[in-house]
């Protein structure tokens, strides 16, 4: 039986401390229960393995090349405007 400790517990087996998980006997573990020096640690049921299918894979459409015009380059955003040449 494998239980999960709520208080401390020493002797000659060794020590076992609160939070900790130990296997004992069934007889043991029982006594442990009983006192509430410990609780029963059942084994969750196993989870379903999920099936993987194909990967999906996305293509991007060509991106077009941008040209700025003489209007947008004009009008370039916030900061210090561009000295003319």
């Amino acid at each position: 039986m494998r239980v999960r400790m709520r208080t401390l517990s020493a002797g000659p087996r060794g020590v076992r401390r609160p939070g900790e998980e130990h296997e004992v006997s069934e007889e043991e573990g029982r006594a442990l229960v009983k006192g509430h020096y410990a609780d029963e640690v059942r084994k969750p049921p196993k989870p379903e393995q999920a099936v993987a299918g194909p990967a999906e894979t996305a293509v991007a459409p060509p991106a077009e090349k941008a040209v700025a015009g003489p209007e947008e380059e004009a009008h370039r955003g916030r900061g210090r405007p561009r000295r003319e040449r």
